[in-house]
């Protein structure tokens, strides 16, 4: 690898010499070799001190010492043949003992506690016999003696009882110590191959730190020497800086250094501080191999060795040229919203999660007449009147725990603000969420719209006096129009009757002209009418339960003679039992009145216009109607336009021209105030079918109506039974019909409700049910007026009325969807129970 390679080596080697050994292993190494050398010396010494006093006892050795030193030679050779005999012994019994620690033989053992009691008892009689030299120990010598002789025999009678064990025990101990050495010739294999093991893994550890080195590409990493030059540079720092490892190797540092660094002195000072806290951090502009510059954060690290002592530096350089860019990208961006924000004429607010504003601009200062200063730091409840003051804080959290919105998100709601002052005024505001590295932040954009409101209530002020002009004007056309309408109506009519004499058929055809002209006047204004009343919001809907077929069936009978002068069949394809609609009969007239009379108007003569119903996919809930025509059909780009006031589609038949164009427009708005809607499927030549929904009749829509409109009050609902009973024919058809219209009359419009009896016309003896919201005394004037009404009205003369009334029970505490469900499903079971009572009588 070459120089490539020094710098993980160097790390590799640093990382080793800073690891401590394996203490235990060393301690006990050197404790056995230490033994070793204990028990050689100890040998060496027992053998010196035997020739040294086997030397001393020679005749001529003591001759000369009595002759050179006649006074102090016999105590010095006394001395030392002491200290001699003495170290002998010594020896000699450290030697036993050790041996006696050996290998755990019973009889090795007694021989080797023998031997060491005679050398014991023999030194000490030595050691006596040379101590009498000088103190009178005689008989403490003859004692030793004595001592020293009996251990000797008992030594020799083991020996002698020994004998014939002795090869067994000999053989058993030499067993032992080959077992022993075996052991630890094992160990010391052990020993070597984990060693091997351990600088095996080492070697790996540093190839895999080698190559990690090697691979890392985003980064330049090479080391310096002390004095900076380049000792190793790895893939990364070639790609990086662009110097080849022959070119950079072996060169100072300061070659990747810009000029001014250099010439300033910069890059010594680097390097220096470098080395005095043996690493250092910095961020500056480098120099390719180039001469590119890049902006760079180079990271410098000392290596150690083992006095701690600088070989060199581990460098780490990493191009951040790119993120300098997006960094100044960002600030340049924050710096043109900032102008943007600072001169926009809206106000600008930030938020935290907590509400406390962060951000305000000089705008929201001209709005709110506090300034920055006041209000930064500040909750911004401060610019709310009551009751969003209170509610904010509470908002912030229940939006944080739920997610659930309310303002947060949407664009241009208009709220009141609170200036400096103290006074209220409406604004426009914008709000929307975004998360920091702290949290969730809220921003929103405010605008003052006082002036906008004022101009916008000029404008409906204005609005509102042109509408009552216009109402009152068209009010006191209509009705001049109207009168002299219809007084020539009827006389018109009376001459086509015949009623001034007979008529040639040219007369009779300019007077029918004449006729049909009138009653298309007399549709205009009452036409301009409705549209006033849309205008100014005066149009009412009174919403009951209606029976659509017989309003269909109703409004048939009135355009048939129209249908007949046009030679147009008309025809009803009703199909199935439909279900009862929650609709004004009256508007629901007027709707398809206009429809057929259209289909009849742009209708061949000899074609064929149908009323029918159809499945809705849409839900259960809505009913459609559909008026179908044979007549020119419409084209696909006016089949919108044509529900549009004054709007008409181009046609070639010349009926479509007469009119206002007013009545399409009409039925779209009184389809959509009930519920529903209309819309129209055509092909030119091939006819067209208008479709209308209208929502069908549901108790529990209408128990939830009546629940909302007695909100917050206390809610009262009565069940009214109407038994109707005659002694003649039977209650059905138009009698039936009769008796519920005059019901009708009976109650509150809008209020309360004449359920419908669909199922239960065939019954001789119907009963009328009737949802009342009202309490006993309520319910006792519904009831004096049912009962004055049936007996005055002659047509249902001998029909009698039995009225029962049960109070329905609410749960006033409970639940709206709770209340709704009960009152439902109470009325229902009382309508059940009533029905199955009187059939039983």
């Amino acid at each position: 690898m070459g120089s490539a390679a020094a710098a993980p080596a160097e790390a590799g080697q640093c990382r080793s010499e800073a690891a401590p050994p394996d203490p235990p292993r060393t301690r006990r190494c050197s404790g056995r070799r230490m033994a070793r050398l204990r028990v050689e010396r100890t040998y060496i010494a027992m053998i010196a001190g035997t020739g040294l006093a086997a030397a001393l006892h020679s005749p001529g050795c003591m001759e000369a010492m009595q002759q050179s030193w006649p006074r102090w030679g016999e105590a010095a050779w006394n001395g030392v043949t002491a200290f001699c005999y003495l170290g002998i012994y010594t020896t000699l019994v450290w030697t036993l003992l050790r041996l006696r620690r050996g290998p755990k033989l019973p009889r090795l053992r007694w021989l080797l506690d023998w031997m060491i009691a005679f050398v014991i008892s023999d030194g000490a009689t030595r050691l006596a016999r040379i101590a009498a030299i000088w103190l009178p120990l005689r008989q403490v010598e003859l004692a030793l003696r004595v001592g020293s002789v009996l251990v000797g025999v008992g030594l020799a009678l083991y020996l002698w009882s020994a004998v014939p064990h002795l090869v067994e025990t000999l053989e058993e101990f030499l067993a032992v110590l080959a077992k022993r050495q075996k052991e630890a010739a094992t160990r010391t294999l052990e020993a070597r191959e984990a060693a091997e093991a351990a600088n095996a893994a080492l070697a790996e550890s540093d190839a895999r730190f080698r190559l990690m080195v090697e691979g890392i590409k985003d980064h330049a990493i090479y080391t310096v020497d002390p004095q900076g030059m380049v000792t190793s540079w790895n893939r990364g720092a070639q790609r990086l800086m662009g110097y080849t490892e022959q070119e950079i190797v072996g060169q100072h540092f300061t070659r990747m250094m810009t000029p001014e660094l250099v010439m300033t002195g910069e890059a010594e000072v680097i390097h220096a501080r470098a080395t005095e806290l043996r690493q250092s951090e910095d961020e500056g502009w480098r120099l390719r191999a180039s001469g590119e510059r890049f902006w760079a954060r180079v990271s410098k690290s000392a290596l150690l060795d083992e006095q701690d002592q600088i070989r060199g530096f581990v460098v780490i350089v990493h191009d951040l040229t790119q993120h300098r860019r997006a960094e100044r990208a960002v600030r340049e961006q924050a710096l043109r919203i900032k102008a943007f924000v600072e001169s926009a004429n809206d106000g600008v607010i930030t938020i935290d999660a907590r509400g406390i504003i962060d951000s305000y601009n000089p705008a929201c200062e001209r709005i709110f007449g506090y300034s920055a200063a006041e209000a930064m730091g500040k909750n911004i409840k401060m610019l709310m009147p009551e009751p969003y003051y209170s509610e904010h804080d509470d908002y912030l959290d229940r939006y944080a725990k739920t997610g659930v919105r309310q303002i947060i998100g949407t664009a241009g709601r208009e709220v009141s603000g609170r200036r400096k002052n103290g006074s209220t005024f409406p604004m426009d505001i914008s709000i929307s969420e975004f998360r920091l590295e702290d949290g969730q932040h809220y921003s929103g954009i405010i605008r003052d719209i006082t002036e906008l409101k004022r101009v916008e209530e000029a404008l409906e002020e204005n609005r509102t006096h042109r509408l009552k002009m216009q109402e009152r004007f068209l009010s006191h056309v209509s009705h001049e129009l109207r009168t002299p309408l219809t007084a020539i109506y009827f006389f018109v009519s009376n001459v086509v009757d015949g009623l001034f004499g007979d008529l040639t058929p040219d007369q009779q055809e300019q007077l029918r002209l004449t006729l049909e002209n009138t009653r298309q006047l007399k549709d205009m204004v009452s036409d301009l009418l409705d549209i006033t009343r849309i205008d100014t919001h005066k149009l009412a809907i009174s919403s009951q339960p209606s029976n659509p077929a017989r309003l269909v069936l109703e409004v048939l009978s009135t355009c048939r003679k129209n249908a007949g002068e046009a030679q147009v069949e008309l025809v009803s394809q009703l199909e199935g039992r439909l279900p009862f609609v929650w609709a004004d009969p009256s508007r629901v007239r007027q709707i398809l009145t206009n429809l057929i009379e259209n289909a009849i108007k742009f209708t061949p003569p000899g074609g064929r216009v149908t009323v029918g119903n159809q499945p809705f996919h849409e839900g259960d809930e809505l009913l459609c109607l559909k008026v179908a025509d044979t007549g020119c059909g419409i084209r696909r780009e006016d089949q919108e336009r044509i529900f549009d006031r004054l709007a008409q589609a181009e046609n070639a038949n010349e009926n479509s021209r007469r009119g206002l164009g007013l009545g399409l427009f009409l039925c779209r708005e009184l389809v959509t105030r009930h519920g529903g809607r209309i819309w129209v499927e055509s092909e030119p030549g091939a006819g067209s079918t208008f479709f209308f929904t209208l929502p069908a009749f549901s108790l529990q829509q209408w128990c939830e109506r009546a629940l909302e409109q007695r909100d917050g009050e206390t809610i009262q609902i009565t069940l009214l039974a109407l038994d109707l009973c005659t002694h003649g024919e039977a209650i059905t058809g138009e009698l039936l019909h009769d008796c519920k219209r005059m019901a009708e009359r009976c109650i509150h419009p809008g209020q309360d409700v004449l359920l419908p009896i669909t199922g239960r016309e065939r019954e001789t003896r119907p009963t009328i049910f009737i949802a009342a919201c009202a309490g006993a005394q309520g319910i006792a004037i519904i009831e004096s007026r049912i009962r004055r009404e049936f007996t005055g009205a002659a047509n249902l003369a001998g029909i009698t009325v039995s009225i029962t009334a049960t109070p329905v029970h609410v749960t006033q505490e409970a639940a709206r969807e709770q209340q709704t469900a009960e009152v439902t499903a109470q009325i229902e079971k009382l309508i059940d129970a009533h029905l199955v009572v009187r059939k039983e009588n």
